[in-house]
């Protein structure tokens, strides 16, 4: 069994770890979130997040949509999102 975590971006979205194909995830922007985490490779604010994927929901509301998504992404992939 292949070790890691791979992240396919072009055509369909494609993720896998440990060399399995991950589904289950909430929706598309949990995949457009963890997408773009990957891509941007450093850490970014909370309130960043949750602004530009949840600019229509209250600062409050967009927060504990990320706060969802994020623990869900932990979940499917252990180790692989740190949030703090």
């Amino acid at each position: 069994m292949e070790n890691g975590f791979h992240l396919k971006l072009l055509d369909m979205v494609q993720v896998e770890w440990g060399g399995q194909a991950v589904r289950g995830f909430e929706s598309q922007k949990a995949i457009a979130l963890l997408c773009y985490l990957v891509v941007t490779n450093h850490p970014v604010w909370r309130s960043q997040l949750a602004d530009m994927f949840w600019p229509d929901k209250s600062e409050q509301r967009g927060r504990g949509n990320l706060s969802r998504v994020l623990s869900g992404l932990r979940s499917l992939l252990p180790g692989c999102v740190q949030a703090d």
